[in-house]
């Protein structure tokens, strides 16, 4: 479900804010690294280390949350 978001919702929107993130790798290696560490791509953390201040980093937060929303999650 995290990949999904990231992929499918969570770029997009990083780049409605002029920002790029490295390409995601597959979902077979995304979920392979989850099972030992964290995974090493984290397109929020690169956006976030990209702004150039806190102002631009709380749009970030605000407009395109790290986290998907309990209704992406649950479909409530």
């Amino acid at each position: 479900m995290w990949y999904d978001y990231s992929v499918e919702w969570l770029v997009p929107c990083l780049a409605s804010l002029g920002y790029t993130t490295t390409a995601p790798p597959t979902r077979e290696v995304y979920i392979a690294q989850g099972l030992v560490k964290d995974p090493d791509w984290n397109p929020w953390s690169e956006a976030n280390l990209a702004a150039s201040s806190l102002q631009k980093q709380m749009l970030i937060t605000e407009t395109c949350p790290e986290y998907p929303p309990n209704q992406y999650m649950w479909g409530a």
